[in-house]
């Protein structure tokens, strides 16, 4: 979805506010790739199995 409107923005948003957003889209999906292996963890360890085996099996 971001790398959508990152193509789309490229041609039908001005230059100014695409130079604004696309840094703001390639931080927030730096943070999602942090946050994924950390909420599996939480995930995990809240069902109870604290076994980090188990952990691709989701």
């Amino acid at each position: 979805m971001m790398m959508s409107l990152c193509i789309y923005g490229k041609f039908k948003i001005k230059s100014s506010r695409y130079l604004v957003m696309v840094p703001i889209i390639i931080f927030s999906a730096v943070l999602e790739i942090v946050n994924l292996p950390i909420l599996s963890f939480a995930d995990l360890f809240a069902l109870g199995n604290s076994s980090i085996k188990d952990i691709f099996l989701w």
